[in-house]
């Protein structure tokens, strides 16, 4: 997945708006699952392109969080901020 600046930060956006809980948004679960992975998979393409840097956080510092489904042993990625 390529990464785009202009959606990464849309994507950031929308889903800051749904976590503060604005009123005019209209997402239900499912959409800010989807919203949620599709940010997280754009984090992880840009760390892993651009030697752990991420370039609509400056300054934060990111790590890949690698784990298994305890039931389906698949593998994980989770990009976290710290």
């Amino acid at each position: 997945m390529s990464t785009n600046h202009e959606e990464l930060a849309r994507l950031a956006k929308t889903l800051h708006q749904q976590m503060i809980g604005e009123e005019n948004m209209s997402t239900n679960h499912e959409e800010l699952a989807q919203l949620t992975k599709m940010l997280n998979e754009q984090i992880i393409d840009e760390f892993r392109a651009n030697g752990g840097k991420v370039g609509n956080f400056p300054g934060a510092k990111f790590l890949l969080l690698h784990t298994r489904g305890a039931r389906s042993n698949q593998p994980r990625t989770t990009p976290l901020r710290y």
